[in-house]
């Protein structure tokens, strides 16, 4: 039953912290439809991407995927989408920056180790 329905985004203050229980409807929609459509955008210009080569101009081409890209970017430049995005961000940080904290300065801990172990490796 852990993580039921997997809608359960993290573990914090010793319980789990779901979308679904902690969020009202509206919060909800916001949280989902600015990751979505952030997601969407990221994915759509990694596919773009892959057909350039390095030092290349790039230009989105009159494709499904072209044209599916300058929607969404589109979209996410609008008015309403910013003052959305801008809800679901300060939500969020405002119920997980310590934990976001947390992670951010293991991952660059992490990455320094592994930096240094490099170029102490390239000094030998």
């Amino acid at each position: 039953m852990l993580k039921q329905d997997c809608h359960f985004l993290n573990w914090i203050d010793d319980d789990w912290y779901s979308v679904l229980n902690n969020y009202d409807i509206n919060t909800q929609k916001s949280i989902v439809n600015t990751i979505y459509a952030y997601t969407l955008q990221d994915y759509l210009s990694i596919l773009l991407s892959l057909k350039y080569k390095k030092g290349e101009k790039l230009e989105i081409p009159q494709t499904i995927t072209g044209n599916k890209y300058k929607k969404i970017t589109k979209y996410t430049q609008t008015k309403e989408f910013e003052k959305m995005s801008d809800f679901a961000f300060r939500k969020i940080f405002q119920d997980y920056e310590k934990r976001y904290r947390e992670v951010l300065n293991s991952i660059l801990k992490r990455k320094n180790l592994k930096l240094k172990f490099h170029f102490n490796l390239q000094e030998c």
